[in-house]
């Protein structure tokens, strides 16, 4: 338990898991520090309200840039810490007492490519290491407020080990909020902070200055529980709820726009925030998976579940859902549970446990008559690509290629006062798209590209990806031309992009066409079984490079900022295709790659909810941005301005 508590914590701090879940565009180079290591660190740590100590407790010293190495230690019975071989940087100290607010309870965890810190932390003084020269400082312990109440049922039992969510106020959105290391740890270590006790009891203290919303959630599995899935088993349930669809509000209410708004002070205990979970009626929702093509069952298929208005498409993250996931039976069967009246959507997608009659149509084992009924069996033994020779060595027929693979398809559904039956979800092959990918300048590189369509409405996203070297034994890295072949793109509104990968940045695309599309030119209305073939993509190399300092309003260096750069040019930012990314270091400093356009420095919101929303919004931001003219193979430096206040 304690190995899983430390994995956690790291993956807490780390950047990456403040991603966005598809990252197009290449990592910038991780600043290197000096290596000095020969501070020693003394403080004495009190309560900023009292000025007593804090006593026997845990403070660590998070870089202000994120991820990195955290150095910590624990003060003894007066207050006092001292931390030894504190590297060189720049530091935030995260009290882990219960009950102490920390820059963790400030975070906006929805911000993409961005540490737990950044702005969040902006209030919290810095503790400056040069590793070199000793420090004695004071640390302040700020108490942050509180929230608790108790949970019932309509009949006045306690509602035990109920996971309860406190969600504070961030822009427009109320989020998970998690005040300190130390209520995460108590979670894992038996403190029930996300749960109530035995009396139905639930608290939670440390909380940050700003508008609430408590949130109960009920343990469910609204599907059949699956050797297939990894999600929706009794310890995730335990511990996150999973993304059960029973939900209740701070006051007594089922939807999220109806619930009561808490407004809390640094200090403040709001005690008496009870809530009573009523008595309603369930129901459930089933039906059939079929191929839109032939109306045959698809088996073996993957269905989420989700309310209508969860717009959530990543499953990574520290405050992540588990979906609620079903797979179809040998006759395309599916059922939902426990469902409370609303607006549900489900998500269909074949897996790879899908095609197993397939994997056989490919090979030289025969296929069981008897499963010719499936959709993907009838059509694997339609369109496999046969050997020359059976076992008997004669001709068993002509080559073909295989069809195209379904697609992922999204359908609504509204239950009301009864259980939805019969109902029928039907997934098609969709768009294909093929060609050759070559270098205009040939020369060994590593990593390789992604190539990706997403749907403009439901941002359902087909992707493939492809390396671009060879390893021979004379020669190095010798390059060739890569064939591609991207399948299941939904019908209907498309973005294509055609993103670098590893430490591709030296290249872009500068086309990418056959004579019946241009993917730069998107988007694309594309219709199912469409296939564009041919396209040929040209990468070329001479991109130019931007080096600068990102300062505030004080002129102050702005660390750990995500910088996301787009072309100027409305056509080209209309797909991820050009999109580039940097973030700044201890100094403020960055440096990225760049193709030869005019681009636009922007900080795209937390979280837009496509690709048509995200569009829309850089016509407007992409006029007001700081730009930069990139030449080819040339260096430009810039000072570029940021508002900590937006």
């Amino acid at each position: 338990m304690k190995a899983l508590i430390l994995l956690l914590l790291l993956l807490l701090v780390s950047p990456a898991i403040f991603s966005q879940g598809e990252d197009e565009t290449p990592p910038t180079p991780k600043v290197v520090r000096p290596q000095a290591a020969k501070t020693t660190l003394r403080a004495r740590v009190y309560y900023e309200d009292t000025g007593r100590s804090v006593r026997r407790t845990s403070v660590m010293l998070m870089p202000t840039e994120g991820g990195g190495r955290d150095v910590s230690g624990i003060t003894d019975n007066e207050g006092n810490l001292e931390i030894k071989n504190v590297p060189t940087g720049r530091y935030y100290a995260f009290i882990n007492a219960p009950g102490v607010v920390s820059p963790l309870g400030y975070a906006d965890l929805r911000k993409p490519e961005k540490d737990s810190l950044g702005d969040a932390a902006a209030s919290f003084p810095v503790i400056d290491v040069d590793g070199f020269s000793d420090l004695n400082i004071q640390i302040g312990a700020r108490r942050g407020g509180a929230i608790g109440g108790r949970i019932t049922y309509a009949n006045g039992d306690p509602v035990i080990g109920v996971k309860v969510e406190i969600l504070r106020k961030l822009g427009d959105e109320f989020l998970p909020v998690m005040p300190n290391f130390s209520s995460f740890a108590s979670m894992f270590a038996g403190g029930g902070v996300f749960q109530t006790d035995d009396r139905g009891v639930y608290r939670l203290s440390g909380l940050p200055e700003g508008e609430y919303v408590v949130k109960v959630t009920e343990s469910a599995n609204h599907g059949k529980v699956d050797s297939r899935s990894s999600y929706g088993g009794g310890f995730e349930s335990m511990l996150f709820g999973g993304s059960s669809m029973l939900t209740v509000f701070f006051e007594n209410a089922f939807e999220m726009d109806k619930a009561q708004t808490l407004t809390l002070q640094l200090g403040q205990e709001l005690s008496e925030i009870n809530i009573i979970i009523p008595d309603r009626a369930l129901h459930s929702i089933e039906g059939k998976l079929v191929a839109a093509k032939d109306k045959l069952p698809v088996r073996n298929a993957k269905l989420t579940i989700k309310q209508a208005d969860d717009d959530t498409s990543d499953e990574r993250g520290l405050f992540a859902k588990m979906p609620q996931v079903v797979y179809t039976d040998g006759k395309g069967m599916w059922r939902f549970n426990e469902l409370p009246k609303g607006n549900y959507k489900i998500i269909a997608e074949p897996t790879s446990s899908e095609f197993d009659a397939k994997d056989q149509a490919y090979g030289d084992d025969p296929i069981d008559p008897s499963e010719m009924y499936t959709a993907n069996t009838a059509n694997a033994a339609a369109n496999a690509v046969y050997y020359n020779t059976n076992a008997y060595g004669g001709d068993r027929g002509p080559v073909k290629p295989p069809e195209p693979e379904f697609t992922k398809t999204i359908k609504e559904f509204n239950i009301e006062e009864k259980d939805l039956t019969e109902q029928v979800i039907e997934l098609s092959f969709g768009a294909t798209l093929s060609g050759t990918v070559v270098l205009e300048k040939p020369k060994g590189l590593n990593g390789g590209i992604a190539i990706t369509a997403t749907s403009g409405k439901d941002d359902i996203k087909a992707t493939t990806s492809l390396s671009f070297y060879e390893f021979a034994p004379d020669a190095g890295k010798a390059v060739k031309p890569q064939d591609f072949r991207l399948d299941g793109i939904p019908s209907g509104k498309n973005s294509i992009s055609i993103t670098p990968s590893g430490q591709n940045s030296d290249y872009y695309v500068k086309s990418a066409a056959s004579n019946q599309i241009d993917l730069l030119k998107g988007p694309f209305d594309l219709k199912d079984r469409e296939v564009f073939a041919n396209i040929r993509i040209v990468l070329a190399s001479d991109v130019g490079v931007l080096k600068g300092t990102v300062i505030d309003s004080s002129r102050q260096p702005v660390v750990g900022l995500t910088l996301t750069f787009v072309p100027t040019d409305a056509a080209k930012f209309s797909t991820a295709t050009y999109y580039r990314t940097a973030k700044t270091n201890a100094e403020g400093k960055f440096e990225v790659k760049l193709p030869p356009f005019e681009y636009a420095v922007v900080f795209i919101p937390a979280r837009t909810k496509n690709q048509d929303d995200l569009a829309k919004w850089l016509t407007t931001a992409v006029k007001q941005a700081q730009t930069f003219n990139i030449e080819p193979g040339a260096t430009s430096k810039a000072t570029i301005k940021f508002d900590r206040s937006k």
